[in-house]
C-alpha cells in the first residue's frame, strides 16, 4: 500500500530505473528520496511510468499524498 511519496519511490526496482523510467537525473531522484517528497512538475513523469510498469499510482494518488503531507505539517 503506497501511503507516502517514499512509499511510491520503492516501487522501483533501483532509483536507476526510476531515473530511466521518469526521464530525469539521478541526483533530482536521489533529492526526491532525501525529501521523502516528489515535486508537482514530475508528477506526470511518475504517473505515466508507474502506469507503464503496473504500479498503482496516478496523478490522483500524487496529489493526495501532497494533501495528507499539508495536513500532517512540515517533515
Amino acid at each position: 500500500m503506497v501511503k507516502n511519496y517514499l512509499d511510491v519511490i520503492r516501487l522501483w526496482p533501483s532509483t536507476s530505473d526510476l531515473v530511466k523510467d521518469v526521464g530525469s537525473t539521478y541526483g533530482a531522484v536521489r533529492r526526491w528520496m532525501d525529501r521523502k517528497t516528489i515535486p508537482a512538475s514530475s508528477w506526470p513523469e511518475v504517473a505515466e511510468a508507474a502506469k507503464k510498469r503496473g504500479f498503482p499510482v496516478d496523478l490522483e494518488l500524487l496529489a493526495s499524498l501532497r494533501k495528507r503531507r499539508v495536513g500532517n505539517g512540515p517533515r
